[in-house]
């Protein structure tokens, strides 16, 4: 069973006293809010993740693999994290996954959970949550991207700014949203591919940040998309992107983290739903109409992205060893080897052949085929290609936490008061 918040810790939603770690959110522009891209044994995923420190996040529950319905911790879990305000880029292995209790992987219902990572580290940034969407003057939706996940360099954030408006297609489309649509923002908003190979086929946006007293905060992330005429977003007539937004859950994820969760109140009044097992109202699973997909849309419609040949970029050591397609680490050295010694070895054997030939044919001494063959030497001895494709290989309902065989925790002082920014 989860935890509850006890009428103490409830109460202390309200404190309006600042205290704790710093953080640069509230932000008036991307640059200074921390964001990062969820990647799966190697593979970066089109799944939202919303950080809520340096420590934690939350994650659409669809975006991870299951053994029945046990987390599968084998997969090698990974949140790269920009560098945004402070210069600071960092890559985590996930220690923990929390789903929430309510979670229903065929209706989409609850579709979210809570990801541990950095247990070590320190709390030295946070970000502000978006709480009340009367007070949200438009909605920005941002879709991260790294241009290499081996190297974890990031390519600049699409994103849309659109203002909140009624569309009576979200709820003719979903059945989930027409029973819970003060819990989800539904958008026609799509972005493209970010791979010139899969141009035609679109993904939803990741994340949705809500704009309130001149700054961003983060409000929902991509929970699913109902698609007509069609069955992906490759090839469709109309879709519509459903956004779960995060202060219903924020109780749920400072249950599991059993610290600080911080978001944005305009007066002392306003404060998150106070059950941490809060639920939406769950439908029937018979409305097959209309093709629902969610998770990871980049695996689902086959977008090729960059990923990594390994996941390890060395700014963080995870513990534990990772699946990935293609050949592991020491084949793939292996392999590296044993062409680099192929190709010594066989420039060896030219030049000795040339050297015999020229001591067995010193008395009929031919000039062009001397050139010829000291050409080929230069070519191979003096920095140009090895003549073989040397190339590695591409590589291309109860709540419930899972852990790694070696998650490390936080032993500081439950710390239950959800912060919010002072007036």
């Amino acid at each position: 069973m989860p935890r509850l918040c006890s009428a103490a810790a409830v109460g202390l939603w309200l404190a309006a006293a600042a205290r704790g770690y710093p953080a640069r959110q509230p932000a008036d522009d991307l640059s200074g809010v921390k964001a990062g891209v969820f990647v799966k044994d190697g593979n970066q995923t089109a799944c939202g993740l919303a950080l809520l420190d340096s420590r934690a996040a939350m994650l659409s529950a669809d975006c991870l693999d299951f053994n029945g319905r046990a987390v599968d911790m084998d997969t090698d879990y990974r949140v790269y994290i920009d560098s945004a305000y402070d210069g600071a880029p960092a890559q985590h292995a996930v220690d923990a996954v929390t789903v929430h209790p309510g979670y229903n992987p065929d209706t989409r219902a609850n579709n979210i959970a809570v990801l541990e990572f950095n247990g070590g580290g320190a709390l030295d940034w946070h970000n502000y949550n978006a709480l009340v969407p009367a007070e949200w003057d438009s909605l920005l939706y941002v879709q991260r991207y790294l241009a290499d996940v081996s190297t974890a360099a990031w390519g600049a954030p699409n994103s849309l700014v659109q203002s909140s408006r009624t569309d009576p297609a979200c709820a003719d489309l979903s059945p989930l949203y027409a029973a819970n649509a003060n819990n989800y923002v539904c958008t026609d908003a799509v972005i493209g591919s970010p791979s010139p190979a899969d141009s035609s086929c679109k993904v939803p946006y990741s994340l949705v940040y809500a704009r309130a007293k001149g700054a961003y905060y983060q409000a929902g992330i991509a929970s699913y998309a109902v698609i007509a005429g069609g069955t992906s977003l490759c090839s469709y007539a109309s879709a519509r992107s459903y956004f779960v937004l995060l202060a219903d859950y924020l109780p749920f994820a400072q249950s599991v983290l059993n610290r600080t969760v911080h978001y944005l109140a305009l007066d002392d009044t306003e404060q998150p739903q106070s059950a941490a097992n809060f639920t939406v109202n769950d439908v029937d699973d018979d409305d097959d109409s209309h093709a629902v997909l969610s998770g990871d849309f980049y695996a689902l419609q086959g977008i090729a992205v960059p990923s990594a040949s390994d996941s390890d970029s060395g700014l963080d050591s995870a513990d534990g060893g990772s699946a990935h397609d293609g050949l592991s680490r020491s084949a793939t050295i292996g392999v590296a080897v044993g062409c680099a010694v192929g190709g010594v070895l066989l420039a060896a054997a030219a030049f000795v052949s040339v050297r015999w030939w020229r001591g067995h044919k010193r008395r009929t001494r031919d000039p062009m085929l001397e050139t010829n063959a000291h050409a080929f030497l230069a070519d191979d001895l003096g920095g140009a290609a090895v003549p073989l494709d040397c190339a590695s290989p591409p590589t291309y309902g109860e709540s419930q936490s899972h852990h790694r065989h070696a998650a490390v925790h936080s032993s500081e002082p439950a710390d239950s008061d959800a912060k919010h920014e002072p007036k």
